[in-house]
């Protein structure tokens, strides 16, 4: 039985309406849109086409008051096959955050976050291979100081992860300590602790696993550099089975450059699992080993690497990204070695037209069959401003797969072109703060 713990987010907002707290800021955007493809199911043995008309609708809300923050992105879209290649396809993606706070030193933390996932590891993103996943947590958050540059912080959660297709829904219940110390401005050292347990409500296809993590945290910033880096252990436990212990390593580095770019490095090593990739700091101290991309296999050794560059230059925008990911799962036969880059380009022609530039090449071998993949693609965009909230768009892109496997090959031309409007503020989904800071870092 699917279950909806988000009425408490709903009891959130009611109860700051009824008591008179600062206006919220609102947001919202519309879009229709059509676009053919030649290819639609991407075959190349049996290549049909189709054309598919999608609706869909974007509100943002974020309020910040003395005693509730409130950010929130909520996107619904509905997509009709003229051609019914497809069924007829409801997607929802969310990302809902709020903190309540009791008192001066106890909040209350809730989200809910919402996004797809795959189906058949092995197969291919098509409409049929995909379903939703929904995570909701909840639960208390304790801070205290000692000094002005010691912060203690105990927390804990509860869960609910389900899925709208398959039997891999579970709960997970979360404690979490953090002993974090500013020992000088632009420097702070802190110890870690998390416990978790992952309850599934089908045991029969799925194993039960407990996991801990504990770990030592740098943050460091200097004028235009920041870096923070994880080092320490996770333990796992498997239903049946002993426990194991796995390397967490995680360090991110920020870049501000002097000409106006941002670079941003990131290298990990960790355990991950199907809700990781919705990962908040608040949660788990430590934050998350990246998302499994689909419902099943369980837990999984992650490691990997990302760089992004990006940079505003007068009319111009670009950015660059290159990743490296390697899974092992513990105990399913779904590990992925992928690598690969993108890159976009937008010119603000001027103040009506704008045209975007977009490619992308990635590589992904999978170890249960030994198939090797390639994806390319290659997207050209022109926008037009019609009126102060009012765009309208047309893009046209090639994509392409090589594969190993004759099932798995196609190339695809494809056609869009639609509507957009938008009011009110644009949303911004940014890190949430800790009111009870203790000596920020200096840079």
């Amino acid at each position: 039985m699917k279950k909806k713990p988000q009425k408490l987010l709903g009891s959130l907002l009611a109860l700051t309406f009824a008591s008179g707290v600062p206006a919220f800021e609102t947001g919202a955007q519309l879009t229709l849109a059509g676009e053919f493809s030649d290819n639609i199911n991407q075959s190349e043995l049996d290549p049909q086409s189709d054309t598919a008309v999608t609706a869909a609708a974007r509100i943002n809300i974020s309020h910040s008051g003395p005693v509730l923050d409130l950010s929130g992105i909520l996107l619904g879209s509905y997509t009709d096959y003229i051609d019914d290649t497809f069924e007829d396809q409801w997607l929802l993606n969310s990302d809902i955050r709020a903190d309540w706070y009791m008192s001066n030193s106890l909040l209350w933390r809730a989200s809910n976050q919402t996004n797809q996932v795959s189906l058949d590891p092995l197969g291919v993103n098509l409409p049929d291979n995909t379903e939703n996943q929904n995570l909701f947590r909840t639960g208390p958050e304790w801070i205290t100081t000692f000094g002005p540059v010691t912060r203690f912080t105990l927390g804990a959660s509860y869960g609910i992860n389900t899925f709208s297709i398959s039997a891999s829904d579970n709960q997970r219940i979360n404690l979490y300590t953090q002993l974090r110390r500013t020992v000088r401005p632009n420097l702070a050292l802190s110890l870690n602790a998390r416990v978790e347990e992952t309850m599934f409500d089908d045991e029969v296809v799925n194993l039960n696993f407990d996991r801990g993590d504990a770990f030592f945290r740098f943050e460091w910033a200097r004028a235009a550099f920041s870096m923070q880096g994880d080092f320490g252990v996770t333990r796992i436990e498997l239903d049946g089975e002993a426990k194991q212990d796995e390397p967490l390593k995680d360090i991110i580095a920020r870049y501000l450059q002097s000409s106006g770019g941002v670079i941003t490095l990131q290298l990990r090593d960790g355990v991950g699992d199907s809700t990781t990739g919705f990962d908040d700091p608040l949660f788990s101290p430590g934050g998350g080993s990246g998302s499994s991309d689909f419902s099943s296999g369980g837990l999984f050794r992650d490691r990997r690497a990302t760089a992004n560059w990006s940079r505003r230059l007068g009319r111009v925008t670009g950015v660059v990204n290159l990743f490296y990911r390697d899974r092992d799962f513990f105990t399913t036969d779904f590990d992925q070695i992928q690598y690969g880059a993108a890159a976009a380009l937008n010119f603000l022609l001027n103040e009506r037209w704008t045209l975007g530039i977009g490619a992308n090449w990635d590589h992904t071998e999978f170890d249960a069959d030994g198939r090797e993949d390639e994806f390319r693609s290659a997207s050209l965009r022109l926008t037009r401003r019609i009126g102060k909230n009012l765009d309208a768009f047309a893009q046209v892109a090639y994509l392409k797969r090589e594969s190993t496997d004759i099932l798995f090959r196609f190339d695809d031309v494809r056609a869009l072109i639609g509507i957009q409007y938008s009011i009110g503020k644009q949303p911004t989904i940014t890190a949430r703060r800790t009111r009870r800071s203790v000596a920020p870092l200096q840079k």
